[in-house]
């Protein structure tokens, strides 16, 4: 299978286990790209948490890959926030060739066949 793993990292802990995850998979015979997520100007914990408050994304490095629909998975790694980092988020938002559904809390829909192909990502949720 081809997969990307693609994350963001402000300690080094995200991008160790990243990493992990990459050297596994390879050693199963994957072909994996791995992709770190940079914003332009990092911050202190404190900073992004008040940030997060007001903002849903923030400019990031380029990145090099951008376009996923030749991926069989996508695995995204990220701080735990209590929400998606902003990093992330903004890669999530600059990718192509990717469908991501998002039920709603007033319907728990299974039917992912009719899921609209230009659907907006505004949130993922990773367990």
């Amino acid at each position: 299978m081809k997969i990307l793993i693609a994350y963001y990292s402000r300690t080094g802990q995200t991008e160790k286990v990243a990493e992990a995850i990459q050297t596994e998979l390879k050693r199963r015979g994957h072909s994996v790209d791995i992709e770190k997520v940079r914003p332009i100007k990092e911050r202190s914990w404190r900073g992004w948490f008040f940030l997060r408050i007001f903002k849903a994304e923030v400019p990031i490095r380029e990145a090099s890959i951008k376009n996923v629909s030749n991926y069989d998975i996508i695995c995204l790694g990220s701080p735990n926030w209590s929400r998606l980092s902003l990093p992330l988020a903004s890669y999530i938002k600059e990718l192509n060739g990717i469908l991501v559904f998002q039920a709603d809390q007033e319907k728990n829909c299974t039917d992912f066949q009719n899921i609209p192909k230009n659907l907006v990502i505004k949130q993922i949720i990773i367990h």
